[in-house]
C-alpha cells in the first residue's frame, strides 16, 4: 500500500506498460534546488520509495543524477546482452554521462543479483529492478528510471545541456522500444 498525501505529489509521469512515478516533496530539505525530492516507482508488488538529488551537495541522502546514470547505463547495457534492442538508448545515456565530465567516471553503485533480478545498491539505498526488461515481472524498469532522470534533468536549472538533451533522446528510445514490443 502505497501511503502519500495527494498535495505532496508534485508531478506524475507513466511508462508506456502503464507503470507510474510519482514525485514528491515530502520533507523536502530546505533550499533544495528541485520541487521535489523523492519518487514512489511502481514495482507491480508495490512502490519503491527513493530519495533523488542532482549532486551529493544538495541534500545528505538520495540518488544523485550521476548515480541514477550509472544504473541506467549499466542496465541499459544488460538489457542489449539479453537481445532486447535498447543499442540507442545506452548510447544517449552514456553520451548523458559524459555530459558531467571526469566526476562521473567515479563508480559509486554496484549491483547483486537476486532470485527476482538485479539490485542497483549505491550507499545502502537500493533499486530493484524485475527480471524481466519489458516489465513483466515485480521490480522497476529502465524506463522508469529514465523517466526519473528526464524530469531531474527538465527540472534541475544547474544540469548540463547536453545530458539534459541526451536524457531525453534516450527517453523518446524507450518509448518507440515499449511501442515496438507491444505490438
Amino acid at each position: 500500500m502505497i501511503d502519500l498525501n495527494p498535495a505532496d505529489i508534485v508531478a506524475e509521469a507513466r511508462d508506456v506498460t502503464g507503470r507510474f512515478v510519482l514525485f514528491f516533496r515530502t520533507d523536502i530539505p530546505p533550499n533544495f534546488p528541485l520541487a521535489w525530492w523523492a519518487v514512489c516507482l511502481d514495482t507491480t508488488g508495490d512502490g519503491h520509495t527513493a530519495l533523488v538529488r542532482p549532486t551529493p551537495l544538495d541534500a545528505g541522502d538520495g540518488w544523485t543524477a550521476v548515480e541514477l546514470l550509472q544504473v541506467a547505463v549499466a542496465r541499459a547495457q544488460a538489457e542489449v546482452g539479453m537481445r532486447v534492442r535498447h543499442e540507442a538508448c545506452a548510447l544517449y545515456l552514456r553520451a548523458a554521462l559524459r555530459g558531467y565530465g571526469p566526476a562521473a567516471r567515479k563508480h559509486n553503485v554496484t549491483f547483486t543479483t537476486v532470485p527476482t533480478g538485479v539490485t542497483a545498491v549505491a550507499r545502502g539505498q537500493e533499486l530493484p529492478f524485475c527480471s524481466d526488461p519489458y516489465g513483466k515481472t515485480e521490480g522497476l524498469t529502465l524506463d522508469q528510471i529514465v523517466l526519473v532522470l528526464d524530469r531531474l534533468h527538465h527540472d534541475w536549472v544547474g544540469a548540463p545541456g547536453n545530458a539534459r538533451s541526451a536524457v531525453r533522446a534516450a527517453a523518446g528510445c524507450c518509448v518507440l522500444r515499449r511501442r515496438g514490443a507491444n505490438r
